[in-house]
Parts: C-alpha cells; sequence; structure tokens
C-alpha cells in the first residue's frame, strides 16, 4: 500500500499541476471567479466549491477535507484520497466545459462582474452534477434578466420597460443619471457580439468595468477649455474639418452669418496658402499661438467664438446642437484611447479607432467588439447611408435597436 500511496501522490501532483496552469489563466480565473473570491492561491476557489458535495458550506475548505478523509474508517487510506481527489477533479471538469462553452462563458462572466448578482449556489449545483450545461445557463439568464428588471429594463416576458408602471426603457437612460444600468448594458450588448461570434470576451482587461469608461460617440463640445487644449482640438479636427468647408460655406451664404465660420474661413484661406504639407502644419501653429492681432485667433481666445465653432462642428448633418446623452450615443472604451481623442469630431475619432484596430498591441487594453462596429457603421445600412463620417439620426437608432434586439436574443 506504502507504494501505490506513492503512486497515487505522482498522480494527483501531475493533474494538480495541470490544474493550476489552467488557473494561472487570467482568461479562466476572472471568467469564473468574481472579484471578492479572488487569492494569491488561485485554486482555493476549485476547492470552496467542491467543499460543498459534502453539505459543509459554513466551514473552511481545510476542516471539510481533513474530516472527510478521516472518516469511513473502513475504506482504505488511498481510496478514501482517490475519492476525494476524484470530487476535486470533476468540480474542474464541470468548470473547463462550462469556460469551452460561448454563451455559458459570458453569461458567466457578467454576473462575476456584478457585485449584485451572485451565483455561488448555481455554479455549485452545476458543479456537483445537480444540473447540465443547459440548465446552468437558463439559470444564469434568469438572474441577469431579474438584474436588469431591477432597473425596469427586461421582464420575463421579454417586454422592455414598462412606462405605465414609471419604469425606465432604453431610450430613458441618461448618461447624467444611469451610468451604471448603462455600463451593465453596453457590456451585455458586447458580451452577445463575442458570444455569436465564437469569440471570448476579454474579462480579465475589462477587470471589473475599472479600466473601462462611457463615451460619447457623437462628442460632447467643452467649450471651456484653456487656450492650449483648443488648439490641440483644433489641430486634431482641423484637417477634418476641412471636409465641412463646403457646409461653412453654405453657413456663411445665410443672412445670419455666423462670426466663428467667417473666422475659420479667414483661417483656412490663410493655412492654404502653403502648399507644402509639412510648412503647413508649422503655420498652422504658428498663426495660432502667436499673440497677433489678426481676427482669426479669436477662434481660440474667445470662449464664445470658440464654443461656436465647436457646436457647429458637432451639429453638422445632426440638426440641433444639444448633447446626446441617451444609450444611443454611448459606447465602452479603454480609458486610454478615451482620452487620446477627447472631444474629437466622429470623423476623427474613427481614424483613431480604425488606426488602433490596423495596429493592435498585445499590452494595451482592447477595444471591445462594438465599439469597432460603431466607427465601421455596421449596425446600419450603407446602401442607405455610405457617409462614414458622420453619427448621423438614423445610426443613432440603429445602433440602439440592434442593443435592444441582441440582448433580448442573447436572455432568451
Amino acid at each position: 500500500e506504502k507504494q501505490a500511496l506513492i503512486n497515487l501522490q505522482k498522480t494527483i501532483a501531475q493533474e494538480w499541476n495541470n490544474i493550476e496552469t489552467c488557473f494561472l489563466h487570467n482568461e479562466f480565473y476572472y471568467f469564473i471567479c468574481p472579484q471578492k473570491a479572488r487569492s494569491a492561491n488561485r485554486m482555493d476557489f476549485l476547492f470552496e466549491i467542491a467543499k460543498n458535495r459534502y453539505n459543509e458550506c459554513n466551514r473552511t475548505t481545510f476542516d471539510v477535507f481533513y474530516d472527510e478523509l478521516k472518516t469511513n474508517e473502513g475504506k482504505r487510506l488511498i481510496d478514501r484520497i482517490l475519492s476525494v481527489w476524484n470530487d476535486i477533479v470533476k468540480c474542474f471538469n464541470r468548470l473547463q466545459k462550462a469556460y469551452y462553452d460561448y454563451d455559458a462563458y459570458h453569461l458567466i462572466g457578467y454576473c462575476n462582474t456584478q457585485k449584485k448578482i451572485n451565483i455561488s449556489n448555481i455554479l455549485s449545483n452545476y458543479c456537483l452534477d445537480k444540473n447540465n450545461i443547459q440548465q446552468l445557463k437558463d439559470e444564469v439568464k434568469r438572474k441577469i434578466k431579474s438584474d436588469i428588471n431591477y432597473v425596469g429594463l427586461y421582464k420575463e416576458d421579454g417586454n422592455i420597460g414598462d412606462e405605465k408602471n414609471g419604469n425606465k426603457t432604453y431610450e430613458d437612460l441618461d448618461y447624467n443619471q444611469d451610468k451604471d444600468e448603462i455600463k451593465r448594458i453596453l457590456l451585455l450588448h458586447n458580451l452577445q457580439a463575442y458570444s455569436s461570434s465564437n469569440i471570448r470576451f476579454p474579462f480579465d482587461k475589462y477587470n471589473d468595468g475599472r479600466e473601462y469608461d462611457i463615451e460619447h460617440i457623437h462628442a460632447k463640445a467643452n467649450d471651456k477649455a484653456d487656450k492650449k487644449s483648443r488648439i490641440e482640438w483644433l489641430k486634431t479636427n482641423f484637417l477634418d474639418l476641412k471636409e465641412y468647408e463646403s457646409f461653412f460655406e453654405k453657413k456663411d451664404n445665410k443672412e445670419d452669418k455666423n462670426e466663428a465660420v467667417k473666422l475659420f474661413k479667414a483661417f483656412l484661406n490663410e493655412v492654404n496658402k502653403e502648399q507644402d504639407e509639412k510648412k503647413r502644419a508649422e503655420l498652422f501653429e504658428k498663426l495660432l499661438k502667436c499673440d497677433c492681432d489678426k481676427e482669426y485667433c479669436r477662434l481660440v481666445d474667445n470662449d464664445d467664438t470658440f464654443k461656436e465653432l465647436v457646436n457647429i462642428s458637432y451639429s453638422y448633418k445632426e440638426g440641433d446642437d444639444e448633447v446626446d446623452d441617451s444609450l444611443r450615443n454611448l459606447c465602452l472604451l479603454d480609458r486610454t484611447t478615451n482620452r487620446s481623442y477627447g472631444n474629437s469630431l466622429f470623423i476623427t475619432k474613427r481614424k483613431i479607432i480604425l488606426n488602433k484596430c490596423k495596429n493592435k498591441d498585445f499590452n494595451q487594453l482592447p477595444l471591445f467588439l462594438c465599439s469597432e462596429r460603431i466607427f465601421l457603421k455596421y449596425y446600419s445600412d450603407l446602401d442607405k447611408d455610405n457617409n462614414l463620417n458622420f453619427w448621423s439620426e438614423s445610426n443613432r437608432q440603429d445602433y440602439l435597436n440592434d442593443i435592444k434586439d441582441n440582448i433580448k436574443r442573447f436572455l432568451e
């Protein structure tokens, strides 16, 4: 029996190493383990689940397994050890099966990013063979539906919201008042997109949402920026503002001539005198940074003039100057990308996003699938809308419809 114990010890050591290696992969660990349960020894989570097989949830993990090995005195020690270890391996195999099921992966991962959702009992029942993989997914979906219904966005019959009961609809969500709810909805929308594409969402990079912000697609203007920031805004958007030349020309022909339009045209004419691209860039900064008496310097020196230019630029082809804080104009972006383009125009943001997609750096936080699709106009019919430079009213509605339809489909 001594040699048999030595052989079993070697077998367990090898299997332990294989399981631990899997838990050391962040993609696996962050999907399966909620933040509050994470520890330096990642195997702890597996033992916490496995001990539930013995109906000893309230006792320490060590005490449960120690007592289990001491009981059943009629059995040989090697049989007791093998029985306990096999129970642990079965739990791991069940977790691994959920990892390889894309829907289960994303549903479980979502719950583990939300502090208010606890699926430990559901996961334990699944690991203990009380439920199959489909039953696991159905129970987790009910948890998510209940969570979304908490803010009035999803009901068991599939309807969205209920105005009669004072609940909000997707259309009612507002950036300034409902950031938590919006972040949950945008995350779910992304998870559905990843799952349907058979790609795993990077829960380890998402880090429970700490590294990602809600960002406006069609920008919010910051007319209170200092002169340096204003020059940087003009520099970032200048080439794209040139796309607006015909629009500015049209504006200037109206009876109610806009001062910012006239000044920008004057500045544009001055810069365009230089044919060399490199010298033109140098001239651009020189014209605005110096304290000159040229009228166009008021574009960055005067608060009202800068605000007018920004508002005109942002409202081009939109029909109004009001900021859109609704869900249809919001997406999730990592903080680095968010800071890199700030309140740029849609066309400028699109160039930055597409450049990041083409030059992916795996050391940086990734762009999520739905954020990429927004700037590709994925959600709209390009036969009807082939202008990629603006986030139009129809684009927003198409995007919102996709959010509603696919979250509903994901949770059915």
